[in-house]
């Protein structure tokens, strides 16, 4: 008989599935709450990932910039002295 009313907690007897509903509800916030969490993380690690890509994608077209400049004023320089 004690073994009736122990299994009456679970299903099936086996003690690993909760039947009684506030533990349905605490399950499921639980797993609901680690998956907010994991795309949290992962929103954060796309979000940081953006913005180091613009900073390396600023920096690159700066010192493109510069080159370019770099390299016109060297040949109007020599174009200058040649003459």
């Amino acid at each position: 008989m004690e073994n009736v009313k122990r299994n009456r907690k679970f299903a099936y007897g086996t003690g690993l599935t909760p039947v009684n509903r506030n533990d349905m509800i605490r399950k499921s916030i639980a797993v609901r709450g680690k998956l907010c969490v994991e795309v949290n993380n992962l929103v954060a690690f796309i979000n940081t990932f953006l913005s180091y890509l613009l900073v390396a994608a600023v920096v690159t077209v700066l010192a493109g910039a510069a080159i370019y400049i770099g390299i016109r004023l060297r040949k109007n320089k020599d174009k200058k002295l040649e003459s």
